[in-house]
């Protein structure tokens, strides 16, 4: 007998209102005029009438009655409960179909519209011109600099320097130290400013700055 109530989904001793109730549910859900594989549950079909029929022959009339309500009335219950769940899961799947057909509608939609967007090619090689263009401007601005400062820095070296070998000649060896150190700011390594002042240093008795500006001058 375990097998019949397990073929209707209840428990051993239910009563015979649970399996009137049980029976009758499975009946329409398995009948085969309400569904496509007809062999399979014409043979499931059978199954239900059979536990059906041995169980209500089987059960007797003397079962508690308020227990039996009890379980029809849980039995019902659940029963709605699975049909609203496999209602809104119907729901949902129209929902989402839905929802595909309009996406599928609005890409095609988009697809067909005429392209406006610049051929890539032809951007990427107008914006490689203009960066092209920026980097040989800058480069010309750095090296106009350079030669300007270095221009700029050559004629000042010469003033220096020629201003400092008049002090020396007129004897104003503090004036001619002077413009010799203009000078070095200038060209660090100038052996004969460093020959020159040393020879200021040695009239002004200076003799270890002296000693100092020739050996760096010899050395250079």
């Amino acid at each position: 007998m375990k097998k019949y109530y397990q073929i209707l989904g209840l428990e051993e001793g239910a009563s015979k209102q649970e399996i009137q109730v049980a029976y009758d549910k499975l009946s329409v859900e398995l009948d085969p005029k309400n569904n496509d594989d007809l062999d399979f549950f014409k043979e499931e079909f059978a199954l239900l009438q059979e536990a059906y029929e041995k169980l209500m022959g089987h059960v007797p009339e003397s079962i508690d009655n308020e227990s039996s309500e009890k379980k029809v009335e849980d039995t019902e219950q659940e029963s709605d409960t699975n049909s609203s769940k496999m209602a809104l899961g119907d729901d949902k799947k129209l929902i989402s179909r839905k929802n595909k057909e309009a996406f599928a509608k609005t890409k095609e939609e988009e697809d067909s519209k005429p392209s406006e967007v610049e051929p890539p090619t032809k951007k990427k090689s107008l914006d490689s011109g203009k960066i092209l263009v920026s980097i040989l401007v800058v480069v010309a601005i750095v090296f106009g600099l350079f030669y300007f400062f270095q221009s700029d820095n050559e004629n000042n070296y010469l003033d220096h320097f020629n201003k400092a070998e008049k002090y020396y000649d007129d004897e104003l060896y503090d004036l001619a130290i002077s413009e010799f150190d203009k000078c070095l700011f200038i060209h660090s390594e100038a052996d004969s400013v460093f020959a020159l002042r040393g020879m200021c240093y040695l009239e002004l008795e200076e003799f270890e700055k002296s000693i100092n500006d020739l050996s760096e001058a010899i050395l250079i």
